[in-house]
């Protein structure tokens, strides 16, 4: 009775030509006094250009939220062989603290003695951002942020898996200029802005803002002693309140004020009265005071007194 061989699939070809090539290396290591190992790790290098925060709404200013890092990594295959890095593990820190874990699935080719580009995004949640308060502080103060990432590295090579210990794979310093507190980018809104009333006795005025955040860094705005200026007249104090304003993002504040028209003149008087009745006039408008920004546990910042946003009613 004679006993045919089952053909050998392409995975199990695949996976013998690739334990062949591994074993072959590890045996001339063996024998080569002085040698690397068979199989080394591929190396990583932080890319401080393309690794930054993308978004932070810390806490005492937000109740959910979190923070998003986005880490920029050059991996290069130091082997004489083409591999393909198959996942990361590991944890990033900030400062040397703890900030989350950090986890890449998938697949980069690594080419003989070649590099590639990859980018891990790492999400922070809030409550885990109270340790962070020190790292944190320096980088919304202009100072430089050091991240480290440790991780297990695993690759496939023609099939077959290799994963190496937990090391740090890539430290380096970071100074995101965009974390820095700014005043906020805010205009009136047109379509809750407007002259609702103009009486002989009184003014009621509707006020808009579109508050826009195009940052990284989320805040609580405030104008709490904020004039409102319309013509050359300053004609009531208006209170801008908590404006909670997530990063990268936009919130909308409205508010009604209502005063004299005795002190505004005869033609200011005049325009306000024909705006509310449907006329053709327009008033220049205008919020003058300082802008406070709230950064929960990072603290707050003032700009500098000034013109807060400008526009017309019509």
């Amino acid at each position: 009775m004679r006993c045919s061989p089952k053909p050998l699939t392409d995975a199990t070809r695949r996976w013998l030509v690739g334990a062949l090539a591994v074993g072959a290396l590890a045996a001339l290591a063996a024998c080569l006094p002085g040698t690397e190992p068979a199989l080394a790790a591929p190396t990583f290098r932080l890319v401080p250009d393309a690794t930054r925060i993308v978004r932070l709404d810390p806490p005492g200013a937000f109740t959910e939220g979190g923070m998003l890092v986005r880490v920029a990594l050059r991996a290069t295959n130091p082997n004489p062989i083409g591999l393909r890095l198959a996942e990361l593990e590991g944890d990033l820190r900030l400062n040397d603290v703890p900030a989350g874990g950090l986890r890449f699935v998938g697949g980069l080719e690594l080419p003989p003695r070649a590099a590639a580009d990859l980018v891990v995004e790492v999400s922070v949640p809030l409550g885990r951002i109270d340790a962070l308060v020190g790292p944190l502080s320096d980088a919304v103060a202009g100072r430089p942020l050091v991240y480290r990432v440790d991780a297990v590295v695993g690759v496939d090579v023609l099939g077959v898996p290799t994963r190496f210990p937990a090391v740090t794979i890539a430290r380096g310093e970071v100074r995101q200029a965009d974390l820095l507190p700014a005043a906020p980018r805010v205009s009136f809104d047109p379509t809750t802005t407007g002259v609702r009333e103009a009486r002989f006795d009184r003014v009621t005025l509707a006020i808009g803002l579109i508050v826009d955040n195009p940052g990284p860094l989320g805040f609580v705005l405030r104008a709490p002693d904020a004039r409102l200026r319309l013509g050359d007249r300053d004609v009531a104090t208006v209170g801008v309140p908590a404006v909670r304003v997530a990063a990268r993002s936009s919130a909308t504040w409205a508010q009604e004020v209502v005063f004299s028209p005795v002190a505004l003149g005869v033609t200011l008087a005049t325009q306000l009265q024909a705006i509310a009745t449907g006329g053709a006039a327009a008033i220049d408008i205008a919020l003058l005071g300082s802008w406070e920004l709230d950064l929960g546990v990072l603290g707050r910042w003032n700009a500098p007194a000034g013109l807060l946003v400008s526009g017309r009613v019509d």
